[in-house]
């Protein structure tokens, strides 16, 4: 598992969606002003469509999250896997990120 960055227009096309079936969207916006949330994953497969989770600053425990940790640094959680904001992404719609060449954000 590694972390990823969906693609913006696609997650813009997974709000619209849900908001006309449901009224509301779960699905987390990605865009802020200067970069892009990122996502976790694939943590589940169903009929062939890879499933991601939202990576948030959010660091309180809940039935719905992981805390990421980093033991023995000053601040040891530094956010959460946020499981009830999970999205089907096709491949060809999310961009592997490799953490040793992202600039501190």
């Amino acid at each position: 598992m590694d972390f990823y960055r969906i693609n913006e227009e696609y997650n813009k096309f997974l709000q619209r969606c849900e908001k006309e079936k449901r009224g509301v969207t779960k699905v987390p916006n990605i865009r802020y002003t200067d970069r892009n949330k990122f996502a976790f994953g694939a943590v589940m497969q169903v009929n062939g469509m890879n499933y991601y989770v939202s990576v948030s600053s959010f660091d309180k425990k809940q039935e719905a999250n992981i805390l990421i940790r980093v033991p023995g640094d000053e601040k040891e959680v530094k956010g959460s896997l946020r499981f009830n904001h999970m999205v089907p992404v096709p491949d060809e719609c999310i961009e592997k990120l490799v953490i040793k060449d992202v600039e501190d954000e």
